[in-house]
């Protein structure tokens, strides 16, 4: 699977390597898996049969999300997410991690970047 901004409208395409060869099997939409705008941060890993993807689920933007189908995070919930820049996404035999910055909300004049490592 190759999924792409796709001039804002994100897709997904499914490939078979058949003899050396990728073969279209198929297009779907890939709101939650890529982003709008390729200037938006994102991270995707594989794990077994499951895609975890890390990006925005808008247009604008905003909506941040963390999302393997069928779940994700709360729409516009910035309790979870607040403004992230996802930065990568590595599988391990124990388990997932999403790393990213988020800028804390604790004080509005002096906002504080942070890196945090997510395990799922």
């Amino acid at each position: 699977m190759f999924c792409g901004t796709n001039a804002f409208t994100p897709t997904c395409r499914d490939y078979a390597d058949e003899r050396a060869s990728f073969v279209s099997r198929g297009e779907r939409r890939g709101i939650g898996l890529a982003p709008f705008d390729p200037e938006h941060n994102s991270t995707a890993v594989l794990v077994g049969e499951d895609l975890y993807a890390g990006t925005v689920a808008d247009f604008a933007g905003v909506d941040s999300i963390v999302f393997r189908k069928p779940l994700r995070t709360q729409q516009y919930d910035s309790t979870q997410l607040n403004s992230p820049d996802f930065v990568g996404s590595f599988s391990h035999e124990v388990g997932l991690l999403i790393s990213l910055l988020l800028l804390s909300r604790k004080s509005v004049s002096q906002p504080k970047l942070s890196f945090y490592d997510k395990p799922v």
